[in-house]
């Protein structure tokens, strides 16, 4: 059994520490909610061209056909037309003669 004195030293340590460990927790939580502003972070920005994709010819598309889902794909580098613009893609005509794999244009 503790001594009183003890005792109270002991209660006091706890208090103490249940204090400090509170505070962690709540700089922790703070800085695991951030600011409220959603960015992507360096390493996402590096690899955000990488990542995306364009619409491809699928197989040879010559001047004058139609764009239609047998003749256009999604494959990656994205540095040509987005997916998202599939459906204003889709029933256009081709200005120029495309190969297997290209990049589309408009």
């Amino acid at each position: 059994m503790l001594a009183r004195p003890l005792a109270g030293v002991i209660c006091n340590c706890f208090l103490w520490l249940s204090r400090i460990l509170r505070r962690l927790l709540r700089k922790g939580i703070e800085k695991a909610l951030g600011n409220g502003i959603k960015k992507p972070s360096p390493s996402e920005s590096k690899n955000k061209v990488i990542v995306r994709k364009s619409l491809v010819a699928k197989t040879d598309i010559k001047k004058g056909d139609i764009f239609t889902e047998k003749n256009i794909g999604i494959k990656r580098p994205g540095n040509g037309i987005s997916p998202m613009r599939w459906e204003e893609v889709i029933g256009k005509v081709a200005k120029k003669d495309f190969e297997e794999d290209e990049i589309l244009e408009i």
